[in-house]
C-alpha cells in the first residue's frame, strides 16, 4: 500500500442530466426534476403559521365543531385549530386582493355560509355592478345579478369558483357571519394585533400600535378571539405568529446571498437583514433611524438602499421627504455610518462602479402612505393631466466612491420627460425611456412615448430611438400616472427590452396592459402582446414574468407557457443564470425558485424576523435554521386533513442541510436527479407522537445537584389513516438549559443499528400507557448561574421526537465549587508504523497547552500526550488504550485509582485530570493522522494502529472510532466542551453523511455535539487532507488557532478585548485556507532554517498538490460561548 492511500480524496463524477426541452404551450407543468420527491399517494404539506393580514369579516365552525375556518377581507382564509390555537392550513378566494379592499372596492362580502352539499362552504361577493362581477369573476359571475359565488371545500382546502351556489338575498348580519361554536360554549368575534378584541378605528388620527409587529393598519396581524359564552376562563386568541412586515429583497446574481427590507413603526422606519442561502447563517441586522423601502446589490457585499418618502405624521420628528440613499457593506453596518448621498429615482449601478440615475427627487412628487405628495410643485404644470412624474431634470451619474450627483446632458433628449431607466445586464448601455403630452383640454390631444437606447461608454453620441407610441387622449378624461412606460428590463442577452403601458381610456379599471418587446438590434422590432400584467420583469433570454397574475411568457414565440400561483401577491422577479431558476418574491416575505422553462416549482423560502427561515421543496424536502420545536411551521398530511403536526414529525426523512446550495449546485451541473434521492414514503409512519411532562424537581443530596421526575405518556390517535393509533414509548432525554444531561437508557446505540435493534435497546415499559423516570443530574453552583430550565422530550416507535416539555426551576444558594479548565492535548509523531511518522504533530500539541494556559477564570488543568521518540530512541506511545483513559477520568467512568496506575505504566501522569463538573470548561485538541472510510465513518488512528499491507482499511480493532468518543463525552458533564481534530479527512467525525443537525435521537459524534452543545472544530473536510508546514514548525490548523488567533488576539472578531472561545473556533475557519495558500506559494516568512517544505500528514513532499484546505467547524449552540481565552484592555 502506498503511504498516500491513508488520505485519498475520492472523487465522483455524476453524469448530468440534459435540459428538457419546454413544454409546449397550454399544454400541464412536468414535475420538475430537482429537489422534489416521486410521485406518491402522500406527500406532506408545510403550513407556514402567520394568519390573516387584512381583518376577519367572517367565519363558519367546520370538522363537528373542532376546527373554524375564517374569511378576511383580501380574500384569505385561515383553518384554525381551536383546541391548540394553530393554524391548520391556508386557502385563498381566487381573485386578486385588490377587489377586496379600498374604499372603492369593486367586490364586497354578501355572505359566507354552508354550501349545497355536506361539508362544503359557499362564499359571495357583491359587485358594484353586473358589468364589474362579470368582467372581474371569470367562472363565478352568476348572470343577470350582480353576485360572484365560490364553493369552498374545508378538507381539501380548495376554492373553485361556482355559479351555480345559492346566494342569500340579503347580506349577511353579524350573528350569521360570526355564530357560536355548534355545542353553543364559544363565541367567536374579531381581533388585531397580538390578540386584541375588535379593529382599529380607522377614523382616529392618532392610532396607537402598542404591539411592535403590527406597523399600521394594513401592515397588522388579524384573527379571531373564541370568547367561553358561560364567562368561565381567559378567551382565547386566533392569531398565528407575528410576520416579517416585507417591503422588498434582492437576490445575488448566484442566488447564494439573500437581502431583505422590512417595514417598521408605523413604516417610518426600516430594518435590513443579509442571509447567507448556501450556510443558513445572517449577518447583524441594519436598522437605519428612516424610512426604505427598496434595496438592490452593488456587488457581492454591498447593497443600494433607497426610500419612497414619507408624509409627516406624529411617528416623525422631521419633515416629509426623502432620506438620504445609503451604501450599504458589512464595516458600516458594524461601525456606522454607511456612505449616504442624495437620492433619485430609479437609481442603477454602472459598469465603473458608480451610479446613474433619474431625476431630482426634492423637486418631484411620489407615492406616500396617503397618496401623492409633492415636496415642491416648481415643474408641475397645472395642465388637466394626473400624473407623478419627476421634473425633467434628466439623467445624473455618480463616480465611483463619490456621493455628488453630476448631470448627464443628453441635447437629443431635451424637452422629454423621461420616466423610466434601465442598464443592460453587461451594464454598457442604458435603456430610456421618455413622455411628452399635450393639455388634456387641448383639441386631439396626444402623448407620445419613446424609448432610446444609449452607450454608457460614449455618451457624447446621442442615443438612438428603438420605438415610439403615439396615443390619443380618445375618451379618457386626462393622461394619467398609468398611461406612460413606468419600468423597462432587459433580458439576459441584452437583445430585448421589455415594458408594459396601458393606454388612456374611458375604462379605468381595466386591470391589464400591452406588454411591449423590442429588440435591440439595428432593426428594433417592436412586437405587442396585449392584455398582459400591467407590472412585468424580463427572465434570462427568453422569458417574462407577469406580477399581478403570475403568467409566464415565453419571448421567442409570445406565448404563455406557465401561469404561477401562489398565495401572496407577487412583489419582485429576477433571474439565477447559472441555475436557470426564476425567483420571486412574495408580499408575506417569502421566496420562490421556478424553472426557468415550465415554471414549475422548485423551492419556497419563508422568511422570519431575525434573519431565520424555512426551506421546503415540493414534496416537503427541507432545509431551516429554525428549531426543532419551532411553531413558526407544522405540517398536515392529506390522508389525515384536519391532523396538524408538529414541525419535527418529518426532520428524519426529510430535513436536508444546505438544501437551498445543493439544488443551484445540481441545477447548474445538471445532476440533480443524483443529488436528491427519491423520499421514503410516509403513509405507513407512525404519526402519533409521545408525550413528555416534567411533574417535580427537587434537590439531591444537596443544592449542587437535581432530581427531576419526567412523566412520559402514551400518545394516541384512534383517527390515524395507517392504524398506528399509538405512538410507544422510547428514550426519554432530559435537557439543562438546552443541553442533554441524561437519557433512559443511558446506552449508546451502536452505529448504523437498524430501526428494530433501537427500539428493543430503547423501549420503555408503559403501565397504562404511562412511564415515570426520574433522573439525577449535577448543577453549576457559580453566582448568578441558579436558575434552571429543565425541558424533556420522548420518542415514538419511528425515533420520531416528541413535543417538548420545559420546567422553569430555581435552586437554592450553594458554595460554589472552583471552576476548572481541563486542556488535553494530545499529538502523535511516532507510530509503530514506519510510513505513517509525522513530524509537527508533538508540536502542535504542546503549543496548543502552553498557550491556552491559563484561561481567565479558571484554574487551568493541563495534559500533554505526546506520542514522540526522542534522541536516545525511548519511545512514549499514545495508544488506543491510552486515549481511551484519559478520557474516561474526565467523564468519570471507571475506576479511577485503576485508570491511573495503568496510564502511570506507560509514563503517563493524569492524576490533574478529574471528573469535569458543570462549573468547568474541556477543551481537547488532536493532532494526528485521520481515516474515513467510504460510507463516511471517522477513526483516529492511534500509536498502535495497525493497516497491514495491501489492504483497503485499518484494523479497526486498533484505531479510536468516534463511538469511542462518543462513550465518554456523553457523560461528560463540563458547561462547555470544545474538541479540535487537526487530521485528515476530520469533517467526517461529526459529517458522517447520515447526520442531521437535530433531535433525531441517533449515536454519532454529530448528534452528541448537537444534544449537548460540544463545539467540534475539524482541520479538513470529510474528503481532503490537513497540512502541516516545515518552516512553520506546526500544522497549519495549530498555527491558525494558536499563532494568529490567540497569540496575535486575532480571533477576537467583534473587538470587544474579549477573546471567546467560539469566536476562536470560528476565526480557524476564516484564516486556514488563506494560511493554506500561502503555504503553497512561500508567502510566509521564515520560521526557522532549512528549505521550504510542504509535507501532507500522510503524503510525500512532492505529491500532487491539494485544494486548498478548508477547516469545518460545528457550532449549534444557539447562543455565544461565555467562556474567554484571553482578555485585552
Amino acid at each position: 500500500m502506498r503511504s498516500a492511500d491513508l488520505c485519498c480524496c475520492a472523487v465522483l463524477l455524476a453524469a448530468g442530466c440534459a435540459r428538457p426541452a419546454p413544454d409546449a404551450p397550454g399544454a400541464p407543468p412536468r414535475a420538475a426534476a430537482a429537489a422534489q420527491s416521486p410521485a406518491s399517494a402522500v406527500e406532506a404539506k408545510i403550513v407556514v403559521q402567520l394568519g390573516h393580514q387584512a381583518p376577519v369579516l367572517a367565519v363558519r365552525w367546520v370538522d363537528g365543531g373542532r376546527h373554524l375556518a375564517s374569511l378576511a377581507r383580501d380574500g384569505s382564509i385561515v383553518v384554525w385549530d381551536t383546541e391548540r390555537a394553530t393554524i391548520l392550513d391556508h386557502a385563498r378566494v381566487p381573485l386578486d386582493a385588490a377587489l377586496f379592499t379600498g374604499n372603492e372596492a369593486p367586490l364586497r362580502l354578501h355572505a359566507f355560509t354552508d354550501g349545497a352539499t355536506a361539508g362544503t362552504l359557499a362564499i359571495a361577493y357583491a359587485a358594484a355592478s353586473e358589468a364589474l362581477a362579470a368582467r372581474h369573476c371569470a367562472g363565478a359571475h352568476q348572470p343577470g345579478t350582480r353576485w360572484c359565488s365560490y364553493a369552498l371545500d374545508p378538507a381539501t382546502r380548495i376554492v373553485r369558483a361556482d355559479a351555480t351556489v345559492a346566494v342569500p338575498a340579503t347580506p349577511d348580519d353579524a350573528r350569521r357571519r360570526w355564530p357560536p361554536s355548534p355545542d353553543g360554549r364559544l363565541r367567536p368575534e374579531a381581533n388585531h394585533a397580538d390578540g386584541r378584541r375588535g379593529l382599529f378605528d380607522l377614523a382616529d388620527e392618532n392610532i396607537h400600535f402598542p404591539d411592535p409587529t403590527c406597523v399600521s393598519p394594513a401592515r397588522c396581524r388579524y384573527g379571531v378571539t373564541l370568547i367561553a359564552t358561560d364567562g368561565v376562563g381567559a378567551p382565547r386568541a386566533l392569531t398565528g405568529q407575528p410576520r416579517s412586515y416585507f417591503l422588498d429583497a434582492d437576490l445575488s446574481p448566484d442566488g447564494l446571498r439573500l437581502v431583505r427590507v422590512e417595514g417598521l413603526h408605523n413604516e417610518t422606519r426600516a430594518r435590513l437583514e443579509t442571509l447567507d442561502l448556501a450556510s443558513g447563517t445572517g449577518e447583524r441586522a441594519f436598522e437605519p433611524a428612516r424610512a426604505y423601502h427598496h434595496v438592490r446589490w452593488l456587488d457581492a457585499t454591498r447593497y443600494l438602499l433607497g426610500s419612497h418618502g414619507y408624509d409627516a405624521t406624529n411617528d416623525t420628528a422631521d419633515a416629509a421627504g426623502f432620506p438620504l440613499a445609503l451604501r450599504v457593506d458589512p464595516a458600516c453596518i458594524a461601525r456606522a455610518p454607511c456612505a449616504a448621498f442624495e437620492s433619485r429615482w430609479q437609481m442603477h449601478a454602472t459598469a465603473d462602479g458608480g451610479l446613474v440615475a433619474l431625476g431630482a427627487l426634492t423637486d418631484s412628487c411620489f407615492r406616500g402612505r396617503d397618496g401623492a405628495f409633492c415636496a415642491a410643485a416648481e415643474g408641475h404644470a397645472d395642465d388637466g393631466n394626473t400624473t407623478y412624474d419627476p421634473s425633467p431634470t434628466g439623467l445624473v451619474v455618480q463616480a465611483a466612491g463619490a456621493r455628488d450627483w453630476q448631470p448627464l446632458a443628453l441635447p437629443a433628449l431635451a424637452g422629454e420627460v423621461i420616466t423610466a431607466i434601465a442598464p443592460s445586464p453587461d451594464r454598457s448601455q442604458l435603456a430610456v425611456a421618455t413622455r411628452r403630452w399635450d393639455r388634456a383640454d387641448a383639441p386631439d390631444a396626444k402623448q407620445v412615448l419613446r424609448l432610446w437606447l444609449l452607450d454608457m461608454d460614449d455618451t457624447a453620441t446621442p442615443p438612438r430611438r428603438l420605438a415610439e407610441l403615439i396615443d390619443p387622449l380618445a375618451d379618457a378624461q386626462a393622461f394619467t400616472d398609468e398611461h406612460t412606460i413606468r419600468a423597462l428590463s432587459f433580458s439576459a442577452d441584452g437583445r430585448r427590452i421589455v415594458f408594459t403601458r396601458a393606454k388612456p381610456a374611458a375604462d379605468t379599471a381595466d386591470a391589464h396592459a400591452d406588454l411591449l418587446l423590442v429588440d435591440t438590434d439595428a432593426l428594433a422590432r417592436v412586437r405587442t402582446v396585449p392584455g398582459f400584467s400591467r407590472r412585468a420583469v424580463a427572465l434570462g433570454d427568453d422569458r417574462v414574468l407577469g406580477l399581478d397574475d403570475g403568467t409566464l411568457l415565453d419571448l421567442d414565440s409570445a406565448r404563455s407557457v406557465a401561469r404561477i400561483r401562489l398565495q401572496a401577491p407577487l412583489r419582485r422577479a429576477g433571474w439565477i443564470e447559472r441555475s436557470r431558476l426564476l425567483w420571486a418574491t412574495t408580499d408575506d416575505g417569502a421566496l420562490h425558485f421556478f424553472d426557468a422553462g415550465d415554471g414549475t416549482p422548485q423551492l419556497t423560502l419563508q422568511t422570519f424576523p431575525g434573519n431565520r427561515y424555512f426551506a421546503v421543496a415540493p414534496g416537503g424536502r427541507y432545509d431551516t435554521n429554525l428549531g426543532a420545536d419551532t411553531t413558526l411551521v407544522r405540517w398536515v398530511v392529506p390522508d389525515a386533513p384536519w391532523q396538524s403536526l408538529a414541525a419535527q414529525t418529518f426532520m428524519r426523512d426529510y430535513y436536508e442541510p444546505g438544501l437551498v446550495r445543493r439544488l443551484l449546485d445540481c441545477r447548474a451541473s445538471k445532476t440533480c436527479a443524483a443529488a436528491f434521492k427519491p423520499l421514503p414514503a410516509i403513509a405507513s409512519l407512525n404519526r402519533v407522537l409521545s408525550e413528555a411532562r416534567i411533574t417535580a424537581v427537587r434537590a439531591g443530596r444537596d443544592a449542587a445537584e437535581a432530581v427531576v421526575t419526567v412523566e412520559l405518556r402514551e400518545g394516541v390517535d384512534a383517527r390515524a389513516p395507517n392504524g398506528k393509533t399509538r405512538s410507544g414509548l422510547y428514550n426519554p432525554r432530559l435537557f439543562r438549559d438546552g443541553r442533554l444531561v441524561a437519557m433512559a437508557p443511558h446506552v449508546v446505540d451502536a452505529a448504523g443499528a437498524s430501526i428494530a435493534q433501537w427500539r428493543t435497546r430503547n423501549a420503555l415499559r408503559a403501565d397504562d400507557g404511562v412511564h415515570r423516570v426520574e433522573f439525577t443530574v449535577p448543577l453549576p453552583t457559580q453566582a448568578g448561574e441558579r436558575a434552571q430550565v429543565f425541558s424533556a422530550y420522548a420518542f415514538n416507535e419511528d425515533r420520531i421526537k416528541g413535543e417538548t416539555a420545559t420546567f422553569a426551576w430555581t435552586q437554592a444558594p450553594v458554595a460554589p465549587r472552583p471552576r476548572r479548565a481541563y486542556v488535553l492535548a494530545i499529538g502523535i509523531d511516532d507510530y509503530d508504523t514506519p510510513r505513517f511518522r509525522l513530524r509537527y504533530a508533538v508540536a502542535d500539541a504542546k503549543l496548543m497547552a502552553s498557550r491556552l494556559s491559563p484561561v481567565p477564570g479558571y484554574e487551568t488543568r493541563t495534559l500533554v500526550l505526546a506520542g514522540e521518540r526522542d534522541a536516545g530512541g525511548r519511545r512514549t506511545r499514545v495508544t488506543r488504550a491510552t486515549l481511551g483513559r484519559v478520557l474516561a477520568l474526565l467523564a468519570g467512568t471507571g475506576d479511577r485509582a485503576r485508570t491511573l496506575a495503568a496510564l502511570r505504566a506507560h509514563g503517563i501522569d493524569a492524576g490533574m485530570l478529574q471528573a469535569a463538573t458543570p462549573d468547568d470548561l474541556v477543551i481537547v485538541s488532536y493532532a494526528g493522522h485521520g481515516w474515513a472510510n467510504p460510507r463516511g465513518e471517522f477513526f483516529l488512528i492511534p500509536a498502535d494502529g495497525r493497516w497491514p499491507d495491501g489492504a483497503q482499511a485499518p484494523d479497526l480493532s486498533t484505531v479510536f472510532s468516534t463511538a469511542d468518543l462518543v462513550g465518554p463525552l456523553q457523560r461528560l458533564q463540563a458547561s462547555e466542551v470544545a474538541l479540535v481534530i487537526d487530521a485528515c479527512h476530520s469533517a467526517a467525525s461529526v459529517a458522517d453523511g447520515r447526520f442531521k443537525p437535530g433531535p433525531m435521537g441517533d449515536s454519532g459524534l454529530g448528534q452528541l455535539a448537537y444534544d449537548k452543545g460540544i463545539r467540534i472544530l475539524a482541520a479538513t473536510q470529510a474528503d481532503d487532507v490537513a497540512l502541516e508546514d516545515a518552516r512553520l514548525g506546526q500544522g497549519l490548523l495549530t498555527y491558525a488557532l494558536v499563532m494568529d488567533g490567540l497569540a496575535a488576539g486575532k480571533a477576537d472578531v467583534d473587538d470587544d478585548g474579549a477573546l471567546r472561545i467560539d469566536e476562536w473556533l470560528a476565526y480557524a475557519v476564516q484564516r486556514l485556507p488563506v494560511l493554506a495558500r500561502d503555504a503553497r506559494v512561500g508567502r510566509i516568512a521564515a520560521a526557522g532554517t532549512g528549505t521550504r517544505a510542504i509535507t501532507f500528514h500522510d503524503l510525500p513532499a512532492n505529491a500532487p498538490a491539494r485544494r486548498v484546505q478548508q477547516p469545518a467547524l460545528f457550532d449549534f449552540n444557539p447562543r455565544a460561548s461565555t467562556v474567554v481565552l484571553r482578555r485585552t484592555p
